[in-house]
């Protein structure tokens, strides 16, 4: 696989424009029908805060778990904070603009590498704009 540069996803840009020993905070540009892995940390909680769009983030019991409770982020109407340890996925239901704020669990450092993938990313395309990756309507 191709390396990309650093912020660029395949479901779309993030950068991260703060970070101190106990958090840290992205920027990030998400496509339509762009998805984050299923994934956790272990050690951080993740809040996401949508500006622009809707979001939609999944929450599992557990990396094997297929059950699961889907939440629908609006922009400037709501936030989610995602507890270290929880399994949790995001996919963009419209183009996206949020940030994602990341706290330190008590007792701990920020750990940037903080992350346990069980998927990759990428984007549904089935939701994908037609304009995107080159492709006209």
């Amino acid at each position: 696989m191709a390396s990309q540069p650093p912020g660029v996803k395949k479901w779309g840009l993030c950068s991260r424009v703060w970070m101190d020993a106990k958090a840290e905070l992205h920027i990030a540009q998400v496509n339509k029908g762009g998805y984050s892995s299923r994934h956790l940390h272990t050690a951080k909680w993740n809040t996401f805060e949508v500006v622009d769009g809707e979001l939609l983030v999944r929450l599992w019991d557990g990396p094997a778990s297929d059950d699961h409770e889907e939440v629908v982020l609006h922009a400037n109407r709501s936030s989610l904070c995602v507890e270290p340890g929880v399994v949790h996925q995001f996919l963009a239901l419209t183009p996206v603009l949020m940030y994602e704020f990341y706290r330190a669990a008590d007792g701990t450092m920020i750990d940037p590498e903080d992350i346990r993938r069980f998927s990759e990313n990428g984007i549904e395309e089935g939701l994908a704009d037609a304009t995107q990756h080159g492709k006209k309507p």
